[in-house]
């Protein structure tokens, strides 16, 4: 995942960069003796962990601030994991030094899939 952030006042008084993901309509993933159970789950809010805050890599040809982050869901199964799958909603907030916040919510749905999306 991948934002870009413009700031006159430098990358250096960027405090953080957070995102916050709301599962709109997700199948969590518990693996149970060599069994993954699925439980449905429709949420109105956002959750966030203190490690999902995104990482600056350089700046882009609008002269933008880019950071990166990996999205912390793995979708995958096998024999000793399982992951959950689903409709999710991203926002995004940023902070400055002197307190400044935006926040910027995806309106676009993302669909982690199963396995391979078609």
């Amino acid at each position: 995942m991948i934002l870009a952030i413009n700031d006159s006042d430098g990358q250096s008084d960027i405090e953080f960069v957070k995102f916050y993901i709301k599962k709109v309509s997700f199948f969590n993933a518990t693996f149970i003796n060599g069994v993954c159970d699925y439980s449905f789950v429709e949420e109105n809010e956002y959750i966030w962990d203190p490690t999902w805050e995104m990482d600056y890599i350089g700046i882009n040809e609008n002269e933008e601030f880019v950071y990166n982050s990996q999205i912390p869901m793995n979708p995958i199964q096998s024999n000793t994991t399982c992951g959950g799958f689903g409709t999710v909603q991203f926002k995004f907030e940023v902070q400055d030094s002197r307190g400044f916040k935006d926040i910027f919510e995806l309106e676009d749905l993302v669909e982690i899939c199963p396995g391979v999306c078609e």
